[in-house]
């Protein structure tokens, strides 16, 4: 069975090759593989695979930490997307160059209240209205 593959034996595989890129996609979105093959999977030279690694909701924290300095924007933004994604790390991504991944931290429930009110003063004034609804309705809850 393909989950089944241990991360030893997915590094043997991944050494010989003998891993494509539909399989190795598979594994990256499959909430049922392990932290390991995950963790190894961020530093997959096709950008995709380390996207569908950000978007999983298994990856480990300090895979998430290497794949927000991801030089491929879609993979910051889908860390910053994640509902696992750790508040310490979405800070990280308050400072990213990208206003869209900047946007997608003041979205993301696990940011922190001082990040929020630092975007709230960001120089994209989508990302500022973001900050300071999401200010506004901690503030304010129904």
């Amino acid at each position: 069975m393909l989950f089944n593959m241990t991360v030893k034996e997915f590094k043997m595989q991944i050494a010989l090759g003998t891993l494509d890129y539909d399989t190795k996609a598979t594994f990256a979105m499959n909430r049922r593989t392990s932290k390991g093959i995950l963790a190894i999977l961020a530093f997959d030279s096709e950008v995709w695979i380390r996207e569908y690694v950000a978007s999983n909701l298994n990856t480990p924290i300090t895979t998430f930490i290497i794949l927000a300095q991801d030089v491929s924007v879609y993979v910051r933004r889908a860390v910053a997307k994640n509902p696992q994604t750790n508040p310490k790390v979405l800070d990280i991504l308050s400072k990213d160059k990208d206003k869209h991944v900047r946007s997608w931290v003041t979205i993301n429930l696990n940011t922190y209240i001082k990040t929020l009110s630092k975007l709230s003063k960001d120089k994209d004034s989508k990302v500022r209205k973001e900050a300071l609804s999401r200010l506004e309705s901690w503030r304010n809850p129904l």
